[in-house]
């Protein structure tokens, strides 16, 4: 009798951050993102114009780190050049403005306002659901609210909350 014994290969975490930033960031029409570059845990962030290229390099957080394995998040606009983010201190004002350019034509961003004193992005009540392999999950796959990826990628001096309907039901 022979037995085989099954590796079980499972995704590492740092492809979830690449599907996180495709199916938030990535709605907006304007915005492209690459698959995780396996070589240097780089995903390009590429906005087809450069005020959303600046927006998006002003306002996402530039890395994130899983454990040992930092991921970058390069903003590029459609000639190839490559934003950096902001070294100056903005106003609420600013980082409102920000937003918008970032967001812009984004349908899971209800709005971009001022929410007790900081710059705050409104999302839609809507679930981003994508492919994982996590073992935890039988159908394969991760679902969070829109707001959570926003929470995750951008910087932490903004504000992230859903807003869903403004009246309800009689």
């Amino acid at each position: 009798m022979t037995i085989t014994s099954s590796k079980v290969g499972l995704s590492a975490p740092w492809y979830s951050i690449q599907r996180m930033v495709s199916y938030s960031v990535g709605q907006s029409a304007q915005v492209l993102v690459s698959e995780l570059n396996e070589s240097n845990y780089q995903i390009t962030v590429t906005a087809m114009k450069e005020s959303t290229a600046v927006g998006l390099a002003t306002t996402l957080k530039p890395k994130q780190v899983l454990g040992n394995v930092t991921v970058s998040i390069v903003v590029k606009d459609l000639a190839g050049v490559t934003y950096s983010p902001s070294t100056k201190t903005m106003n609420v004002a600013e980082q409102i403005e920000a937003l918008k350019m970032a967001l812009v034509n984004n349908p899971v961003v209800y709005g971009i306002e001022d929410f007790n004193g900081k710059a705050a992005i409104c999302c839609t009540p809507t679930v981003i659901q994508y492919w994982n392999d996590n073992m935890a999950n039988p159908q394969s796959f991760t679902s969070m609210m829109a707001a959570d990826a926003f929470k995750t990628l951008f910087l932490d001096d903004f504000a992230v909350y859903t807003l869903g309907k403004t009246i309800g039901n009689f």
